[in-house]
């Protein structure tokens, strides 16, 4: 038995314009527009502004979706920092002694350590939105 694939057809199928292309495009603007809701604007909206999607193909036939942001505050938000982080410990000054601040928020204006903050995950829950298979998740 002999099989022929018609290699212009799968590329016309599977290349930019074609039907799978377009699901994966959908797809990732979902998550895109689902990752723009749930980041915290923050003062300046940099990191909400900071995100971005991007759809290629990676080797023969593998047609991926790409979100996610090149600012380092968002691997803060994904993963948090201090007691909540990867690596549990007080946020203290570099200065063994010295006071940490001025610290902006409903902290007392000068603080010898601090708890950190608890990861957001906005990345992660956008992902939720799309009922594909997410088989990468990196930092």
């Amino acid at each position: 038995m002999r099989v022929t694939i018609d290699q212009a057809g799968m590329a016309a199928f599977l290349g930019p314009g074609g039907p799978i292309w377009q699901e994966v495009e959908q797809r990732t603007e979902r998550v895109y527009d689902a990752a723009q809701t749930l980041t915290p604007r923050g003062e300046t909206g940099r990191t909400r502004g900071s995100l971005y999607q991007h759809v290629s193909e990676r080797g023969r036939y593998r047609i991926v979706g790409t979100v996610g942001s090149p600012s380092e505050i968002m691997v803060y938000l994904e993963r948090g920092t201090g007691l909540y982080g990867p690596n549990p410990g007080w946020i203290t000054s570099r200065t063994p002694g010295k006071m940490m601040g001025p610290i902006r928020g409903p902290y007392p204006p000068f603080l010898r350590r601090h708890r950190g903050m608890r990861p957001r995950r906005p990345l992660s829950r956008a992902l939720r939105v799309q009922d594909w298979a997410v088989t990468e998740l990196g930092w």
